[in-house]
């Protein structure tokens, strides 16, 4: 009986779920990300949603979304920055619109594609 009273705490101590949680409040909620070519570097714009401006509904003076632009060696590096910019981490789990300009497009999509893929923080597409 001691044993498993030993066990059932031991359980309730170590396996609760929220040791991954992130508050609504830290987060800089992303909706969509533009791909384009800046000479030899990759450009990344991003559509943030403002909440200010969607608490206080239609009557706001502000925009509903905050674009945030950075250039990068690559995709990553671009978004390493971009997070660097923001007071909050981006969330980009709400992701729902991705355009890749011609001129990038004209080069191959195939490594744009297996990025956001491949990267966690991104839901399939």
């Amino acid at each position: 009986m001691r044993v498993l009273f030993i066990v059932v705490i031991m359980f309730s101590l170590l396996l609760t779920g929220c040791w991954g949680s992130s508050e609504i409040d830290t987060l800089a909620i992303n909706v969509a990300i533009g791909l384009d070519k800046a000479g030899d570097k990759c450009k990344v714009s991003s559509q943030i949603i403002n909440p200010r401006a969607i608490a206080v509904g239609e009557n706001a003076n502000e925009s509903p979304v905050i674009l945030f632009e950075k250039e990068g060696v690559d995709i990553d590096e671009a978004m390493l920055k971009m997070t660097s910019k923001s007071s909050r981490k981006l969330f980009n789990l709400h992701l729902r619109m991705l355009v890749i300009s011609e001129e990038v497009a004209r080069r191959g999509i195939k490594n744009v594609v297996e990025y956001f893929l491949r990267n966690n923080e991104y839901r399939g597409m």
